[in-house]
């Protein structure tokens, strides 16, 4: 009934066919899988860029305030390295009025050790001169002429 040679191509064709179905199915499938895939790397591929930019605004603002920090630090030092210069100046000037003031004491100290010992016997010689009037003044009180 059926033509054997139409048969056998016509089931053939219908293998082909169902294979070229099934291939396409397969291929389907695996694009499915592939496109699946590949949104999965995309959105892990995004949260990490998300990360990055994060951590890149991070790392800028410490930057940022570091940068600020070091600033400070740079005017702090320029300033303690000034007043470090305006203390040295004061002490050179004062080692300099030591030493001019050293010498001066130098100078004046047998002058003072001489005006010194000249006080001294000046005094010794007014107490003397006090001792012998405050005698002279009790005899003569002594005696009765002061009544």
């Amino acid at each position: 009934m059926f033509n054997t040679a139409f048969t056998a191509t016509a089931v053939s064709s219908m293998r082909t066919l169902v294979l070229c179905t099934l291939l396409w199915h397969v291929c389907c499938i695996q694009s499915e899988r592939g496109r699946k895939h590949a949104e999965a790397e995309l959105g892990e591929v995004s949260a990490r860029v998300s990360e990055m930019s994060v951590t890149i605004t991070n790392v800028n603002n410490d930057k940022r305030r570091l940068e600020a920090d070091l600033a400070n630090l740079q005017a702090e030092l320029e300033e303690a390295l000034t007043a470090r210069g305006a203390a040295e100046d004061r002490a050179d000037r004062a080692q300099a009025e030591l030493g001019r003031l050293a010498e001066e004491l130098r100078q004046v100290r047998p002058s003072v050790a001489y005006s010194l010992a000249w006080t001294r016997f000046l005094l010794n010689i007014l107490i003397i001169g006090l001792i012998e009037y405050m005698r002279w003044f009790y005899g003569r009180f002594n005696r009765g002429l002061y009544d």
